[in-house]
């Protein structure tokens, strides 16, 4: 059975899905550390508001961490987590440059910084005002893009994508997740009567383990102007912010903590 969340928000009808399928991860912090792993901990993790943002102070600690995000979930009122509704990419203190590729390079102990103003991206039809949620990212080709996995239908087939867009919203490409060009395909880009379909990654923790699970928004349909992205300020309720690092190794670690968007804050952006 799919759990499907409606709300109505700035005018337009938001839908949310979780699959029931679901699978199990456990943290690394909670296993013997592999050869270069970091054994990243978060000492520290505290959240306050100013009235404008929701401000991240934190202590990361770890000998082999390679990126450090902020990371933001909704929480919903079954205790899962979908997003992420911010992740940005925290810049190291030094960095250099291996392979024309720059490499970050961290303390063994971090204090960060970092605000999110409580807003949503949607990927939005221009032609027909519709709109769904997108949990965006950042591209890791480009770090002042954003990048969306989504379903794309097109000629009744389905395919995994990602869509970038450019610092204003606007699209700039189509890339496949896998699989092959769809037969005939003029290029990766959606074509009217083709359907866009915002992927959503739902997180819900359980001691040392996180329960993962796929869903999605509701359709985008191509109906003459290419989709884009626009912010709009975030519904009140809960949600979750916090960090999110990679060692050397590529695990990963989080740590998040509560925090609610009250309706009174947002009347007075």
């Amino acid at each position: 059975m799919t759990w499907t969340k409606t709300i109505e928000w700035q005018g337009y009808r938001l839908t949310l899905n979780r699959e029931a399928s679901k699978s199990q991860t456990t943290s690394p912090s909670s296993l013997p550390p592999a050869p270069g792993a970091g054994e990243i901990r978060f000492p520290a993790l505290f959240l306050y508001s100013n009235g404008e943002a929701l401000h991240l102070e934190a202590e990361i600690t770890g000998s082999k961490i390679a990126r450090i995000y902020m990371d933001g979930y909704f929480e919903t009122e079954d205790g899962w987590l979908a997003g992420p509704v911010c992740r940005r990419d925290l810049k190291a203190p030094n960095s250099k440059e291996i392979g024309g590729v720059e490499i970050p390079l961290w303390a063994k102990t971090n204090k960060l910084s970092a605000a999110w103003p409580p807003a949503v991206h949607l990927l939005i039809n221009p032609d027909d005002k519709a709109a769904a949620w997108a949990f965006v990212q950042p591209s890791q080709s480009n770090p002042n893009e954003q990048s969306l996995h989504a379903k794309w239908i097109s000629d009744k087939q389905e395919y995994p994508v990602r869509l970038t867009f450019s610092p204003d919203g606007t699209f700039t490409r189509m890339a496949l997740l896998g699989g092959d060009m769809p037969r005939g395909a003029r290029g990766l880009t959606p074509q009217t009567g083709d359907k866009i379909i915002p992927t959503v990654h739902w997180l819900q923790q359980d001691g040392d383990t996180w329960l993962s699970a796929t869903g999605s928004t509701n359709p985008i349909f191509i109906s003459g102007q290419l989709p884009r992205l626009e912010t709009i300020p975030a519904p009140p309720g809960r949600c979750q912010i916090g960090l999110l690092a990679y060692d050397l190794d590529g695990n990963m670690y989080r740590g998040l903590v509560k925090a609610e968007i009250p309706d009174a804050w947002l009347d007075n952006r």
